[in-house]
């Protein structure tokens, strides 16, 4: 049965540690934050833009909440000041 209601959207400042580690796939597209480098993300992201200014990635994962499983959508950007 789908789950009905509306999308929720947040948008917040984080913080990068100098500590962690990720590793780049070249072929996929792909960066996987491990260890804390980027709060509360962990796994596998798309590069989606990559440039002189700025880069963006996309992460999309389901999670179990109850008997329903909820689509998760994360898009971080990155900008150059």
């Amino acid at each position: 049965m789908p789950v009905v209601g509306n999308a929720v959207e947040t948008q917040e400042i984080i913080n990068i540690s100098n500590t962690g580690t990720f590793t780049l796939n070249t072929n996929s597209n792909t960066i996987t934050f491990s260890d804390g480098l980027v709060k509360d993300l962990n796994g596998t992201l798309e590069v989606r833009t990559f440039n002189e200014t700025s880069f963006s990635l996309f992460q999309e994962t389901d999670l179990n909440v109850s008997n329903n499983v909820e689509n998760i959508e994360t898009s971080i950007a990155f900008v150059r000041n």
